[in-house]
């Protein structure tokens, strides 16, 4: 074993079988200083101790907690937030592009009723100009009369012509595709037709001037009405459909969108979760493996600083840690060839 003194540094070799007891006083005979020499501990107490000064203890951020925190914790956490904000703004634009889209037909689709209405009343107005000798109860009988008057609108929908409500009398209806309607007040009619929902149409019904609006009928769909008077005549073209029928084409986009949206989403979750699994496994077992070897060196060289200076350090890995055992392995044959070469001088 080697023993220095601390006040000039002068080291000796000593056989610790000669030693009598585990504590034994002698004096430097480079300086007289008093050295307190005890018996060196086997090799399996040096062992422990080496053991006991493992850094490798849970403490707040050891390094492998720094390098989960780096490689795991802050990359999926990143993931997360990208993913989230991603498929937000991806409902946000489905969203949207259907609601702004079905605005957008809605508006065109009310816009075309209306020049429907208007260009029927313009061609109303020309024939009975030109049959003013027409009465109302022949309105129906005229079939070239009833092709101007009665143009389909959308899939369902036509125009027809009604007599506007006066003081005297009702609103009636001369031409429709409804043989039973001509000539019928439509105002009861609606009532006994819409019930409840009768003031809506209320609303919106022949005017001396344009009328536009939405009324729910008996099956509950909206129905879009226009009336446009026919200029100098008690009479107003009427066109009324659903709205429903332009807007179909939009709603199927929308939700073929939100079909895509979903399944998007879908992907997207199963990507962060499956990058989530795969970064957790390589981070942990990288970190574990990393920490392990330098835990392991560390326990070396304490063992080494408590005087055992034979034991074995192996790194095979080519490395920075590899690096470092080298060292050590280097610091411990530099440390034996001193003890060697003081032994031979003494």
């Amino acid at each position: 074993m080697i023993v220095t003194c601390k006040e000039c540094g002068k080291m000796y070799q000593i056989d610790p079988s000669k030693l009598k007891g585990k504590i034994v006083t002698s004096k430097c005979v480079a300086c007289g200083n008093k050295m307190i020499i005890s018996q060196p501990k086997n090799k399996d107490k040096i062992k422990k101790e080496a053991d006991k000064k493992e850094p490798g203890k849970p403490r707040i951020l050891g390094l492998r907690r720094k390098l989960i925190a780096l490689f795991f914790v802050f990359p999926i956490t990143l993931i997360i937030i990208s993913g989230y904000l991603f498929i937000d703004q991806l409902n946000q634009m489905a969203t949207l592009t259907g609601d702004e889209g079905s605005k957008m037909v809605t508006q065109m689709a009310e816009e075309m009723i209306l020049e429907k209405c208007l260009s029927v009343a313009r061609e109303t107005k020309l024939y009975l100009d030109s049959h003013f000798e027409l009465q109302k109860e022949d309105f129906n009988r005229i079939p070239e009369f009833v092709n101007i008057v009665m143009q389909k609108v959308g899939i369902t929908g036509y125009t027809i012509i009604v007599e506007r409500e006066t003081e005297f009398q009702p609103e009636y209806i001369w031409i429709h595709p409804n043989k039973n309607l001509i000539g019928v007040d439509i105002t009861d009619a609606m009532k006994t037709r819409l019930g409840d929902k009768w003031e809506r149409w209320n609303a919106v019904r022949s005017k001396p001037h344009i009328t536009q609006g939405y009324y729910l009928w008996f099956d509950n769909r909206e129905k879009y009405c226009v009336g446009v008077p026919i200029e100098g005549t008690p009479y107003n073209i009427v066109a009324s459909t659903y709205i429903d029928e332009f807007t179909q084409p939009v709603t199927r986009l929308q939700e073929i969108t939100s079909e895509a949206t979903d399944s998007t989403r879908q992907t997207v979750i199963i990507i962060i979760v499956v990058s989530t699994l795969l970064v957790g496994s390589i981070s942990t077992f990288y970190g574990h493996y990393l920490t392990s070897r330098i835990i392991r060196l560390t326990k070396l060289a304490n063992r080494i600083s408590l005087g055992e200076i034979n034991v074995h350090i192996v790194d095979p890995v080519n490395d920075e840690v590899g690096d470092l055992a080298q060292a050590i392995s280097r610091m411990q044959s530099s440390i034996r060839m001193a003890i060697e070469r003081l032994s031979r001088s003494n």
